[in-house]
């Protein structure tokens, strides 16, 4: 090679460095598509803990203020310290219809039923003649899928031929179908054999049930993104997953979960890179369906305490006594003040699809880079195909959902909603309902403070409503129920006219029917004197709700006003946007509370045991009563829809944002580097190996007897 093509070459590179330097972007780049736009990598490990670091601090948390939640029960004592340091800190356990606590503690696979020569009870098969039986066999094992058996039952109520369906089905399985039909006068249940379009239901053992229910515990996941590994996972449509009620991603957190037609073997098998593990399963025949629980247990962890011992407490005595402001809490309305869920929610009811599909599109600083990126080319360019292209075929996000129906019917926004699994649609509007409850119970806390006012309404207990009685706030009515509407039609669609049994089994239970849990009455001068705050509960706005009978109702029609809401736009022109509504308790209590107070050297200690530890034999926390830090521990049940953020701010006295507590984890994090080499609270890894003593005695709050409130206490002292 000769000197001058040598040198050449080594100009060449000089001028491309030299561009390099000076624009920042190497001239390759330059040449990608416009709305492309180039992400460092980060592939050390300190590296993606920097850039973690800078995505916090470029988003703005959503501040309680922003959704109305502004008001206290008490203001005298308070327990300041950091809230969810770390996801252990916060722990929930699912409680179930009987009352008894979720736990995970085994991950062993039942055994399938031993093959029985009858396959079904002695009561069971008196409901059919022996002779019929032997036809019913017959028919089995001839195989002839064309060939029927009539069975005349027209001497039989509904409740008669029901038994007979539930014996067959017992006895069966999914390998026969049966339907009862009316030949003028005279009722027949014709039976026939299955036609072998889902081999999962023909090999199912005849007499176990269909529904798998299991336990998941969870870490710092949310319900929606498990369920989408699931449905990926067992080969299903999310919809046949179901759930009694979500719970928080950032926590370590126990709940019940049911899936339709699938093995244990493979809910277990599925892959969440330890973010969750199932177990303790069971084979029912009916499914798990939302509402399905009556409250949630919490073990929750304040750390870097500087309060007394006496004054924690007095203030957790007076909230077990007074209870707390029943607000919503910030996880109702999205994470970001860029664009909370309750104006996306406003948006669907004033119809302004376009604006509430590109609210949603919005960039979100604490997104993924795939994700982000995609809503900055639609917010740039309005063009689905460039920002699908981003998300490289990960389309399950609401987003992706949003993008792809849009790449196929552009410009078509009310019809790319619909993209959107509807449970998850219609948490936007639910929001908004949450936001004006907020708002009107502040407004109320400070104008009227905590005394009961003639016209205010109490569930009345009196009248049970036609519906099926629950607590808590059930999901608001008609248009909630669809998550188990669309369950129930693949359910229909699957089952092949299995007969009357099925029927009254898919029109029972289903959440529309929760919502008017009971009737409420409003009270008069006299019941006034006789009646606590505590019992006084408002409507979240809606059809098919009673409002008080004084100033608060206006407080609706004025709060809604300002976001040019009335309750016309609750009764939709779009029905499938119509929102019912319900009841919720302006104050709430925790139940069967007791707390300990630890001391401990570690900043980033594990303070709470969870089921998985306790599975792996790890021991409790070594109290360290020489330790630099303090922490409470508290635990507690709440009934559902109660928020235990919610809880924690009366206790703190402190917003409950991640920003705010992530700005107090830091400054704890400066004050004890030189000290400790700590884990970095944004990075929870594998919690290390505690021996020695359990905490503290638990102190236990005793139950408080309500007694009624005078009608001159001032606003800011307890009920």
């Amino acid at each position: 090679m000769t000197d001058s093509i040598k040198d050449s070459i080594l100009a060449k590179f000089q001028q491309i460095n030299q561009d390099k330097e000076v624009s920042g972007v190497e001239p390759l780049a330059q040449s990608r598509e416009p709305y492309r736009r180039r992400k460092p990598h980060f592939r050390r490990r300190h590296d993606f803990k920097a850039r973690n670091r800078f995505v916090r601090s470029e988003n703005v948390s959503l501040l309680e203020s922003d959704v109305g939640i502004t008001e206290y029960v008490t203001t005298d004592t308070a327990i300041t310290g950091i809230i969810k340091h770390r996801f252990s800190d916060f722990q929930v356990h699912e409680i179930d219809p009987e009352g008894k606590v979720v736990v995970f503690d085994s991950n062993a696979i039942p055994k399938n039923p031993e093959p029985d020569a009858t396959n079904a009870e002695e009561d069971d098969r008196a409901v059919l003649t022996d002779e019929q039986w032997k036809k019913l066999e017959e028919l089995l094992n001839s195989g002839a899928k064309k060939d029927k058996m009539f069975i005349d039952v027209s001497d039989m109520d509904k409740a008669q031929r029901s038994k007979v369906h539930k014996a067959i089905k017992k006895a069966y399985g999914a390998k026969v179908c049966s339907n009862s039909i009316k030949d003028g006068e005279k009722m027949q249940i014709q039976v026939g054999i299955s036609s072998g379009k889902n081999n999962e239901r023909l090999s199912w053992p005849p007499g176990q049930g269909r529904f798998l229910h299991f336990t998941v515990y969870k870490e710092n996941t949310d319900t929606a993104f498990l369920t989408e590994m699931l449905s990926r996972h067992t080969k299903c449509k999310v919809n046949a997953i179901s759930f009694a009620g979500t719970k928080d991603k950032r926590g370590k957190t126990t709940q019940r979960m049911c899936i339709k037609n699938k093995r244990a073997e493979q809910v277990a098998s599925t892959r969440t890179y330890g973010k969750a593990h199932f177990g303790n399963f069971s084979y029912e025949h009916k499914p798990l369906r939302l509402g399905d629980l009556s409250g949630n247990k919490f073990t929750l962890a304040i750390r870097s305490v500087t309060a007394d011992d006496e004054t924690i407490n007095n203030t957790l005595n007076s909230i077990g006594l007074f209870g707390f402001i029943n607000y919503f809490g910030l996880q109702r309305f999205g994470t970001s003040s860029a664009m909370p869920t309750h104006i996306i929610g406003k948006m669907m009811l004033l119809e302004n699809w376009e604006e509430a599909v590109n609210a949603i599109l919005k960039p979100k600083v604490n997104s993924a880079p795939p994700l982000q990126e995609a809503c900055e080319i639609w917010s740039a360019s309005k063009d689905a195909s460039s920002a699908l292209h981003c998300l490289e075929g990960n389309t399950g996000s609401i987003e992706g959902r949003l993008l792809s129906a849009l790449k196929k019917q552009a410009n078509n926004f009310y019809d790319a909603l619909f993209a959107i699994p509807r449970n998850s649609l219609l948490l936007y509007l639910h929001a908004y309902q949450s936001f004006v409850w907020n708002k009107v119970v502040s407004r109320r806390i400070r104008e009227f403070g905590f005394k009961t006012l003639p016209g205010d309404l109490v569930i009345d207990n009196s009248q049970e409503s036609e519906a099926a009685a629950g607590k808590g706030e059930a999901a608001p009515g008609k248009g909630d129920g669809k998550a188990s509407e669309n369950m129930e039609v693949e359910e229909k669609e699957d089952q092949e006219n299995e007969g009357e049994e099925e029927e009254e089994e898919q029109t029972s239970g289903a959440p529309e029917a929760d919502s008017r849990i009971k009737k409420v009455k409003k009270l008069t001068e006299p019941e006034v004197n006789n009646t606590v705050f505590t019992n006084v509960v408002y409507p979240l706005p809606g059809n098919d709700v009673e409002f008080p009978d004084n100033a608060v109702k206006d407080f609706y029609t004025e709060i809604m006003k300002e976001d040019g809401i009335t309750m016309d736009h609750f009764v939709n022109s779009k029905k499938v946007f119509s929102l019912f509504g319900t009841y919720r308790k302006v104050i709430a209590r925790p139940e069967n509370m007791t707390f300990s107070i630890v001391k401990y050297d570690n900043p980033d200690e594990d303070l709470i045991v969870s089921d998985l530890d306790e599975m792996r034999g790890k021991m409790a926390l070594d109290n360290n009563k020489n330790g630099k830090n303090k922490a409470v521990i508290l635990d507690f049940s709440l009934e559902p829809c109660v928020y235990a953020t919610m809880f924690l701010r009366e206790v703190t006295k402190n917003e409950t944002s991640a920003s705010f507590h992530a700005k107090l984890s830091e400054e704890a994090h400066v004050k004890d580097a030189p000290e400790s080499e700590s884990k970095s609270a944004e990075n929870d890894g594998e919690p290390e190996k505690n021996d020695g003593e359990p905490p503290e005695k638990l102190t236990k709050i005793d139950p408080v007897v309500e007694k009624p409130v005078e009608n001159d206490v001032p606003a800011d002292s307890a009920v």
